[in-house]
């Protein structure tokens, strides 16, 4: 494990970047860089989170290792959670959340496999862990020549979260601090052809008390269509703490890839309980699992021009209103004309409004509880408008890394209502910067 002194970390990453105001007058600080494996490039997870004034960030570094990096009161330290991570772009990356009693989990480093699930055996403490998933091999199953390995995976799962051949984790937590995660898994894990089999999304949650996991609802899986996969789910809760999910119907998977080209339909879901009802943006019910039918469409794909890519990425992001009211992210895989990437929201009465494009196709959407309006691009950059306002305001954080992936410590939003953003260069050499920042806005007068 690593200790970084103060002084060693100012040395290493002093640069005109460490406390910046510009003319808007937003406070910049580099909290810390890291080198990664270009492996950590991601859309779908939550790297970073932050529980009692403390940062804690989950990356794959340059070695390919899973490790958790702490930060607290000015010193990082680190540890090493996976010694072992296969090398699979957009699928191996991990997520980090910590629960109401300070327990720190980390899932990652899976593609199609059984849950890789570690959680802290001390309470915010990333020097021990212990193994909580299902031991899929040293090589984790992905190396083993002329083998669908996964073939051998056709059970429930016996990880201490419910599924199997997980991808795309995604941790988050509710307003009151308890843990959740969505995620990819396999239905009807009982073919051994991968590409009949009927993928789906599951959502859990953790209960502190008893230090276990179980399905929202009761139900086996959240969502599954027989001629659908639902992947990109997030997860976003409002001031009532209302559970608001959104996600794509991609069609399922096939060896000729005409998957990719087909037309996928973005959708949304409500929980008013957090996670024991569902219902759709107009309050019809939802009766799980989840399918296609029962689902409204936020965009239709064919209201998109002709493309020869398809139609949508398999990623989504949400954000909430002060009203409660959902802003859901899609993204067009290609920018040609009406192709952009944007945000539309739900009106009741009216329905979903037409999409309205992001600033400079930011990827990464908030909205406080004021009703300021936060977007993220690549660069990296801030935009800001009010929810009535036209016009975005952008302001620079960093431009040092070139094209990046971008994501936020929604957790420390949640709470404080300032930004805590993850960057990562967005190329294939190694290694890869990563960088973590923390913003905010001064009110007038301080």
């Amino acid at each position: 494990m690593k200790l970084y002194a103060t002084l060693l970390q100012l040395l290493l990453l002093s640069t005109p970047l460490t406390f910046l105001h510009s003319r808007q007058n937003p406070v910049i600080n580099l909290e810390g860089e890291f080198l990664a494996h270009t492996t950590e490039r991601a859309y779908f997870n939550s790297p970073v989170t932050t529980y009692n004034s403390v940062i804690y960030l989950a990356y794959i570094d340059r070695n390919l290792q899973l490790r958790v990096a702490k930060k607290e009161e000015n010193f990082w330290q680190e540890s090493i959670v996976d010694s072992v991570v296969y090398p699979s772009t957009w699928h191996s990356a991990a997520s980090i959340g910590i629960d109401e009693s300070g327990f720190v989990h980390v899932v990652g480093n899976m593609h199609s496999t059984p849950w890789q699930y570690h959680r802290s055996k001390v309470a915010e403490d990333i020097s021990q862990w212990e193994f909580l998933g299902q031991f899929a091999g040293s090589n984790k199953g992905h190396t083993v020549p002329g083998a669908d390995v996964r073939a051998t995976w056709m059970t429930e799962g016996n990880a201490a979260i419910p599924g199997n051949q997980i991808t795309y984790p995604f941790l988050c937590n509710d307003r009151r601090g308890r843990l959740f995660v969505a995620f990819r898994e396999c239905f009807y894990c009982d073919r051994s052809d991968y590409f009949s089999r009927e993928w789906s999304a599951g959502i859990a949650k953790y209960d502190a008390r008893k230090r276990r996991w179980r399905r929202v609802g009761g139900a086996r899986t959240w969502a599954h269509d027989t001629g659908f996969v639902p992947l990109g789910l997030r997860l976003a809760f409002d001031a009532r703490n209302r559970m608001h999910v959104s996600w794509l119907w991609y069609a399922h998977y096939k060896k000729d890839r005409t998957h990719d080209k087909a037309p996928n339909f973005p959708a949304y879901a409500l929980s008013p309980l957090a996670g024991d009802d569902f219902q759709r943006s107009d309050l019809q019910p939802l009766s799980l699992p989840v399918d296609f039918s029962q689902t409204d469409t936020l965009w239709s794909p064919f209201a998109l021009a002709p493309n020869s890519k398809g139609y949508f990425e398999r990623y989504t992001d949400i954000a909430i209103a002060p009203n409660g009211s959902p802003y859901v992210v899609l993204f067009p895989k290609s920018p040609s004309a009406g192709r952009k990437r944007s945000f539309t929201t739900y009106v009741p009465g009216f329905g979903w409004t037409k999409p309205e494009p992001m600033p400079w196709a930011a990827t990464r959407l908030l909205i406080d509880d004021n009703g300021m309006m936060t977007a993220i691009s690549s660069g990296v950059r801030i935009h800001r408008k009010k929810i009535s306002e036209k016009k975005w305001k952008t302001y620079t954080v960093d431009l040092s890394l070139g094209g990046c992936l971008v994501t936020v410590d929604y957790r420390y939003f949640q709470e404080s209502g300032n930004l805590r953003i993850y960057a990562v260069q967005n190329r294939s050499g190694n290694p890869v910067k990563l960088r973590v920042y923390t913003v905010f806005f001064p009110k007038e007068g301080e």
